[in-house]
């Protein structure tokens, strides 16, 4: 029930800054790019973890121009991931996407002046509509802060968006 309830939080969100990050309806090549997904099975644990159980998530919204439907393209990238069993709450994160076809790749990280590290690559894998793609995600801990390392993909409940 409660993984429902998460789920549903993150469509009405991503509905939220799909609305809220929109380029006006006269905006010639700008894209939209949507990451979300919730409570996924996947342990970064780098050295001391908590007891609690290893899953993260995402939501992340990327704004980018592009030469048209399907060329390729980079812009900026905000929002947050949480890494249940070594930080405990969302961490916020900006960045920059890469998008080329059908397929983006975003680079995220948290703030230099963040008491934790985050420095993470997320590619979708699959880009149908609604909740079922998989995104793989790739972290890289290179600091003694506490932050994720390793790389895992989502279950096929992951929320992908392209918007040209």
């Amino acid at each position: 029930m409660r993984h429902s309830a998460v789920i549903l939080w993150i469509v009405a969100a991503a509905g939220l800054i799909r609305l809220g990050d929109a380029p006006p309806a006269a905006a010639q090549g700008t894209s939209t790019v949507i990451f979300a997904a919730t409570a996924e099975p996947g342990n970064f644990c780098k050295a001391s973890c908590t007891g609690a159980a290893a899953h993260y998530g995402f939501n992340l919204s990327c704004t980018t121009s592009r030469s048209g439907p399907g060329g390729s393209s980079s812009g900026n990238c905000s929002g947050s991931m949480y890494f249940l069993n070594i930080l405990g709450r969302n961490v916020p994160v900006s960045g920059t996407v890469e998008l080329s076809g059908n397929t983006a790749t975003i680079t995220a990280g948290s703030a230099t002046t963040a008491p934790e590290f985050i420095a993470c690559q997320l590619t979708n894998l699959t880009l149908n509509r609604g909740p079922k793609n998989i995104v793989e995600v790739v972290c890289k801990n290179t600091s003694d802060m506490p932050g994720p390392d390793g790389s895992a993909q989502t279950q096929p409940d992951a929320i992908v968006e392209i918007m040209d």
